[in-house]
């Protein structure tokens, strides 16, 4: 080492530093600085785009993956590659082995930095990025660009401040630094540094003097300490959005305890159902886990929990009153919404979500959820929370059985084109009933069970939302096979048994016995209608179809439910099935209107 650098070593010292002679920050200088950075691509496996080709091995699969948007359809099974940045910071970025996933919003937010760093006037730069969204990730990339470029860094991860400058690499604990040493580091490091802040939740005040440097910081919008600094500060202000969820998938490719499995897939697609585009909380691969942790974070919650949510749950750059602290899975999942100007609205994370409110809140606890900006202002690209709240509100209300829901309720038969006018024996109470509410899978066979409000778990279109069974009474029953309408008692045989036997000579056949109240089944399909137009898809019509077959002797109707006073347009039942269910129409009162694009699929 020359004596130049020795003496500048030793006036860096003077701030705190010690020069990196080993480790990945300084494999990072070596690999980056001054140099164009390579990209890398890797491919989903074949292993899981075998397990989306239509063939029915795959159908649950296939379910699970058009359920969550991860396909848009069967026949569509292709992924983008994964580009990404081999990185030597394996330490910082275990996950990957180093790997960071170079994505739209990652070069949207790095070049947005880099002008914001040269405009005149500048203002410092905050990134919010929700808990689990990749902020340690888009960190390391802004740097690897900036080392890239020659730019001076001086980086705040953790405990710890390193620095990057054309002598190398520097770090230590603090760096003691003051408006009057400032122009003197300066001159030793060779330039002018801009401060990257990967803040740590626990550390958050952790960084430069505000004014002291162009600063990037990458915070979590749970930090209380963020909200303070931000509302005094004049900031550009941008948002780490969440990754749509064919490229979470895509992004799994790199996780290091991912396998191309179909068990690894099957677990990723259950987590995203369960969490949401969440990408730590998805990439876990625990579906039971995150259930359990969901459960038991709803659970804690109380009616006046919910109200304060709701009522902060609006676009904001520090959504610090409704950011679930901590690693478990969030109930919101706060996106990036531009209008009127950049921050974070909170949405719903996943339908699943809603599900866990309603077992656990009912009717009330998800009214209060009605207040939340998403669901009253409806914004382009943000449907989905009202779609399912309005969709829970629906089937809490049906539920519950309370009289008083009753005269929010109404029921008619209605008779698509060319269907059979017959009357249907259906009627309000055989829907709203109390009943215990139980997630399905619309591809089983269910024994015949008033009992239960099943509801769809894997909802891979709007066919069906739920299922019922009733009786003409509305008695309740326990489970029977479906074999159980040939079960009839000693007693009930004495009444049918015909006074004249010569029915049965003349005609050679067994007499055909009417069906007592007791006897008759009914089983009831009902959809949620979020707008005027069904969705009736031909996958969705076979599971139907299956369902009616195993049990020929049953009564079938289907229930298509929609907002007060709304319209229902039944061109979209296809002829063949117009005589083979009754069809109704119920509209419910649940103080959400359905104003949107009635093209929507849930």
């Amino acid at each position: 080492m020359s004596d130049a650098l020795e003496e500048k070593d030793a006036q860096l010292k003077d701030y705190g530093l010690t020069r990196v002679t080993e480790g990945e920050h300084l494999d990072a200088w070596k690999a980056f600085w001054g140099v164009e950075l390579a990209l890398q691509e890797q491919v989903v496996w074949k292993q899981w785009v075998d397990a989306f080709k239509p063939q029915e091995r795959n159908a649950a699969l296939i379910d699970a993956a058009m359920a969550v948007g991860v396909l848009n359809n069967s026949d569509d099974t292709s992924f983008p590659p994964c580009t990404f940045l081999s990185t030597p910071w394996k330490a910082s970025l275990p996950r990957t082995d180093g790997r960071i996933m170079v994505t739209d919003d990652y070069k949207r937010l790095e070049a947005e930095t880099v002008e914001c760093s040269r405009r005149k006037g500048r203002r410092d730069v905050v990134i919010a990025g929700q808990s689990g969204f990749g902020r340690t990730y888009l960190s390391h990339f802004i740097l690897a660009h900036a080392l890239a470029r020659q730019q001076n860094m001086v980086f705040f991860t953790g405990n710890h401040v390193v620095v990057f400058c054309p002598l190398g690499v520097f770090s230590g604990e603090e760096l003691n630094l003051d408006f009057i040493t400032y122009s003197r580091f300066e001159k030793v490091i060779e330039g002018r540094p801009l401060a990257l802040v990967d803040v740590a939740r626990t550390r958050d005040h952790f960084g430069p003097v505000e004014t002291m440097f162009f600063s990037i910081r990458v915070y979590p919008p749970s930090s209380r300490h963020y909200e303070l600094w931000m509302g005094n500060k004049s900031l550009e202000r941008l948002v780490l959005d969440a990754l749509p969820a064919p490229l979470v998938v895509v992004a799994a490719t790199l996780q290091l305890h991912v396998k191309a499995t179909r068990t690894c897939l099957q677990q990723l697609l259950s987590c995203l159902r369960i969490a949401g585009l969440n990408l730590r909380s998805s990439l876990s691969l625990s579906p039971s886990s995150l259930r359990a942790d969901l459960r038991d974070y709803v659970a804690s919650l109380n009616s006046e929990a919910l109200i304060e949510f709701a009522k902060w749950a609006r676009l904001s750059a520090h959504p610090v009153r409704i950011a679930r602290t901590g690693d478990g899975p969030d109930i919101f999942l706060l996106r990036r919404d531009i209008m009127p100007y950049e921050a974070c609205l909170p949405t719903i994370a996943s339908r699943h979500v809603i599900g866990e409110i309603a077992m656990q809140h009912g009717f009330a606890g998800l009214s209060t959820l009605r207040d939340m900006e998403v669901v009253r202002r409806s914004p382009d690209g943000f449907l989905d929370t009202k779609i399912w709240l309005f969709e829970h509100l629906c089937h809490a209300m049906l539920s519950s059985g309370l009289p008083e829901n009753l005269p929010r309720l109404s029921l008619s038969q209605c008779f698509p084109t060319g269907a059979s006018k017959r009357k249907g024996a259906l009627k309000i109470t055989h829907l709203c009933a109390a009943r215990s509410m139980d997630f399905c899978d619309m591809r089983s066979n269910h024994a015949f069970d008033t009992d239960p409000y099943r509801i769809t778990e894997t909802l891979v279109d709007g066919t069906v939302h739920a299922l019922l069974h009733s009786r003409p009474d509305n008695a309740p029953s326990g489970p029977v096979g479906y074999a159980s309408s040939s079960e009839v008692t000693t007693e009930q045989r004495r009444k049918l048994r015909p006074r004249v036997r010569v029915a049965e000579v003349l005609h050679d056949r067994p007499s055909k016995r009417r069906r007592v109240p007791a006897d008759r089944r009914f089983v009831i399909f009902l959809q949620v209608v979020f707008g005027s137009a069904p969705q009736l898809t031909d996958d969705g019509l076979r599971r139907l179809q299956d369902i009616m077959d195993a049990d020929g002797d049953a009564e079938y109707h289907y229930v298509f439910v929609t907002a007060k006073d709304a319209t229902l347009d039944l061109s979209a039942v296809p002829p063949h099935w117009l005589k083979c269910l009754k069809w109704y129409h119920l509209s419910a009162s649940v103080g959400i209107d359905d104003n949107h694009s009635s093209d929507h699929t849930p």
